[in-house]
């Protein structure tokens, strides 16, 4: 089960699935109620197993794009590059980490890319 009662008489639920060969976990805290954790169970497992049809149809998330660029370049640059890139990539995009990839469009990356690199400056 994936409702655990908290020692402050909260409940807490966890959900998983693997996604892709990648686990992708759901959590959260607080919860008043055992029916509110029990409708956030529900909640998980439907958004999980909506993720796990796209991921079928080959839609996938930034995140999901992001480890697939990673683990693609891991033999191709010297480990130096690979670490900056990725860390700059992660810092830039850490807002899209859920986002489908089907939903960019140029206007939204360029947009927030311009607002974080006058932020950073």
């Amino acid at each position: 089960m994936s409702i655990n009662k908290q020692p402050n008489g909260l409940y807490q639920v966890r959900k998983s699935a693997r996604i892709n060969g990648r686990l992708v976990p759901r959590k959260r805290s607080n919860i008043q109620t055992l029916g509110e954790a029990r409708n956030v169970e529900r909640e998980f497992k439907e958004e999980l197993k909506t993720l796990q049809a796209k991921a079928r149809l080959g839609i996938t998330t930034w995140q999901e794009a992001l480890a697939e660029y990673e683990t693609a370049s891991a033999h191709k640059l010297a480990t130096s590059t690979l670490y900056t890139q990725i860390t700059t990539l992660k810092e830039y995009t850490k807002d899209w980490v859920h986002k489908e990839l089907t939903s960019f469009t140029q206007e939204i990356i360029r947009t927030n890319i311009e607002e974080k690199w006058k932020r950073n400056q």
